[in-house]
């Protein structure tokens, strides 16, 4: 069978890389041997060429890496260019009919528990607490529409913005535009039923 140029090539290249090996060993023995005895003074002068060379090398090989990342970075740079001017210009985004329609039909009704949780237009269950230092009440009712709780301790006077000011003394529960009508007892509300009696003889609610 007749030898194509490839096959030529790369039995040159196993020669070369045999014949290679044998002068590297060939060198390292020599080395160690010995044979010409040199002095201490010109091995020791050797020795100090080699550090020499071997930083020089050292330098070479370094520079010759940060040529080779820095060219790598601008290919790969060059590459992220291309590929996003092939890729065609996004247009604006078009809102969905779901997404127009989203506003117009409201916030659904939420819930709330636990203590320092306030639901607006939503069920309340749990310790509610307007701030640092008020009352803690058990809340056991329901808000709805533009429901706002309220709760005074002591007297105070509450503006609700539209130029009605109300006065409460104690503790008081109000829903903006709904009183409700129960006694706050401790931490506990009671239900309407049982302030039934309360309610026409206090004005306050």
């Amino acid at each position: 069978m007749a030898k194509t140029p490839r096959t030529n090539r790369a039995a040159r290249l196993r020669l070369w890389r045999i014949m290679a090996i044998v002068v590297l060993a060939a060198v390292l023995v020599w080395f160690f041997a010995d044979p010409l005895h040199l002095p201490a003074e010109v091995l020791e002068v050797l020795d100090q060429r080699a550090s020499v060379v071997g930083m020089f090398t050292g330098m070479a090989l370094g520079a010759a890496a940060l040529l080779v990342s820095v060219a790598a970075l601008r290919a790969q740079v060059r590459a992220e260019r291309a590929q996003q001017a092939e890729q065609p210009a996004a247009g604006p985004a078009v809102p969905s009919e779901a997404g127009r329609q989203a506003p117009s039909q409201g916030s659904p009704r939420v819930s709330a528990s636990g203590e320092r949780s306030v639901a607006i237009g939503g069920d309340n269950s749990g310790i509610v607490s307007t701030g640092d230092g008020a009352r803690n009440v058990q809340m056991r009712a329901q808000a709805s529409g533009q429901g706002r709780v309220y709760q005074a301790a002591g007297d105070q006077t509450i503006h609700e913005g539209d130029d009605r000011r109300h006065t409460y003394g104690g503790d008081h529960l109000e829903f903006h535009h709904n009183t409700l009508h129960g006694k706050v007892v401790g931490k506990q509300v009671t239900g309407p039923e049982s302030a039934a009696p309360d309610r026409d003889n206090d004005g306050r609610h």
